[in-house]
């Protein structure tokens, strides 16, 4: 039996009790809504097989450890209190939510570990052996649109089967963004992570099939690696992603590899990522790996496994550039330079307009030093995260309504003009608009709703706009024309009956001169009425097409 359950704001610090409760009333394949509203706990939130968790919105729904917890392995019997910590194994290492249930949503909703304001979160207070905010061990678990944020561990700690996080945003995260153990088929995409202390997602133990794309990576001072490879995982592509400003603790860090690894397995390939100012681009990665169409900015190169058609430096090199600085979905193709044939088509960084995520103003702390480098804690203020904010165009008479990025670029199309009208141009918050007097053309998103319609006039006639088309107009000359072609008519045939007079008169003379002439005369003047009638008549067609149709 299912239900759908919904959980208003809770007083105190034991909210884990009334979603808990939400949960088990949900039944075998219920949904639990939880309303805005900030929910302290010193317990945790369990799963049920089927039970999705879905917040009324990511950044009104603030699930917060509270600072009254206790630290300790987490068991059953710590589920309303205690259990905040562990010994770094995923079985044991307590969190906010423990997802141990299969089939399982969760969506919508903040994750605060109070790291800094319940506890403290200085670099050597943070990484192992202390609470994470999302614990996964089942299988086919979906993570979508939540923000993790001032964790003292790690972020989400996984092992599973089938695992998706994607729309998410990692901030101030005491340990990895997202680590995995062990897990088949991880689809991390579309996230962005801030690294702080450690890696922002970690494939390691004995897994296949980590896929990493479309991500933004980024760090300040502090952090590491981006993309960290450890033990024997197999079937990993790193592709799509925009990794950027990635030095860590003493610059030594990079965007893919991480120091000291030495990682196996098979069917690795890093493909069509942009690495900006790393301190390297690839390294520490399995002799086996294959890296290719990577573009590498003022960053260390590729080390390790085999390279081909990477881009290493600009000089030489054109760039076309789709979106902007701040958009999610800005990506790079080669226009010339000596491997542009090879980057025929490619796209290289973050092409799927799909991610588009909007990010709350403001952003906290993105960089402090790595816990495993042991280095001491010099600076707590890293970049906050930049807003990746949609807006809508609406675009009136024509297509390309929809909401796009800031700085990105929308086609739109004027729908086919009304009879007897041709397109002008647009009209509405047309600032933002390549070319207002074209019918197709494409819009540079602001950072605002704007509206756009398509304004259309009438036919010119030879250039003129003098005869106006409208329907009040259109129905009398439809009128005049009609009228003077039925005229014509009754005309023509009149001429017609008089040439068979005429010719009558002319026959029956019987050698009267006076009456010939006058038969005679009849025919030649009626031949000459019906001429200048067809030539009326004609002018008579040639403007009902120029004004009717």
């Amino acid at each position: 039996m299912a239900a759908d359950v919904t959980v208003s704001p809770v007083t105190g610090e034991n909210a884990q009790i009334a979603i808990n409760n939400a949960i088990a009333a949900a039944g075998s394949s219920g949904t639990v809504t939880i309303l805005n509203g900030t929910y302290e706990f010193v317990g945790h939130i369990v799963t049920r097989p089927g039970v999705n968790i879905v917040g009324e919105s990511r950044d009104g729904v603030i699930l917060k450890i509270s600072q009254n917890a206790e630290l300790g392995s987490y068991s059953s019997s710590t589920i309303n209190s205690g259990g905040w910590g562990g010994n770094d194994d995923a079985a044991t290492d307590g969190a906010i939510i423990m997802a141990w249930s299969n089939n399982v949503t969760i969506s919508n909703l903040t994750l605060d570990g109070s790291c800094g304001d319940g506890f403290p979160c200085a670099a050597d207070d943070r990484g192992h052996a202390e609470y994470n905010l999302m614990n996964i061990r089942a299988d086919n678990v979906v993570v979508d649109n939540v923000r993790f944020t001032r964790g003292k561990s790690d972020g989400i700690i996984a092992r599973g089967n089938n695992i998706e996080v994607s729309n998410c945003v990692f901030n101030m995260i005491g340990h990895d963004g997202c680590n995995t153990y062990g897990v088949n088929n991880l689809r991390f995409h579309n996230n962005i992570v801030a690294m702080r202390t450690n890696c922002g997602v970690r494939c390691s133990g004995s897994g296949s099939g980590c896929y990493v794309y479309n991500n933004e990576f980024y760090t300040g001072s502090g952090g590491a690696a981006a993309v960290e490879l450890q033990g024997t995982v197999s079937n990993v592509e790193v592709y799509h992603n925009y990794f950027h400003d990635i030095s860590g603790a003493g610059g030594l860090y990079g965007a893919i590899g991480y120091p000291g690894q030495s990682p196996t397995g098979s069917g690795h390939e890093y493909y069509d990522n942009l690495i900006v100012n790393c301190t390297y681009a690839i390294k520490y990665v399995p002799s086996s790996a294959v890296s290719h169409h990577n573009i590498i900015i003022n960053s260390g190169g590729v080390e390790g496994g085999s390279s081909n058609n990477n881009i290493t430096t600009e000089s030489g090199y054109a760039f076309d550039k789709f979106g902007s600085n701040g958009a999610r979905n800005t990506y790079w193709t080669v226009s010339s330079g000596s491997l542009a044939a090879a980057f025929s088509g490619i796209k290289v960084g973050i092409d799927d307009s799909s991610g588009a995520i909007n990010l709350p103003d403001g952003g906290g702390d993105a960089g402090d030093e790595d816990d495993e480098e042991g280095d001491e804690d010099t600076e707590d203020d890293g970049p906050s995260i930049p807003t990746y904010a949609s807006f809508a165009l609406t675009v009136v008479s024509g297509t390309g309504s929809g909401t796009y990025v800031v700085g990105s670029s929308a086609n739109i199309n004027a729908a086919t003009a009304p009879e007897g009208q041709v397109f002008s141009r647009r009209s509405g918050d047309t600032a933002y608009v390549s070319n207002i007097a074209s019918s197709s053309t494409t819009v540079n998103m602001p950072n605002k709703d704007i509206s756009l319609t398509a304004v259309y006039k009438d036919k010119p006639f030879y250039g003129s706009s003098v005869f106006s088309n409208n329907s009040q107009a259109s129905d009398f000359t439809q009128l005049v024309i009609g009228l003077l072609k039925w005229v014509l008519s009754v005309a023509g045939a009149f001429g017609f009956i008089l040439i068979v007079i005429g010719g009558v008169i002319y026959i029956s003379s019987a050698g009267d001169d006076q009456k010939a002439l006058k038969g005679k005369r009849i025919v030649m003047q009626s031949l000459m009425g019906i001429a200048i009638l067809l030539i009326a008549y004609s002018v008579a067609v040639i403007m009902e097409n120029i004004f009717l149709r």
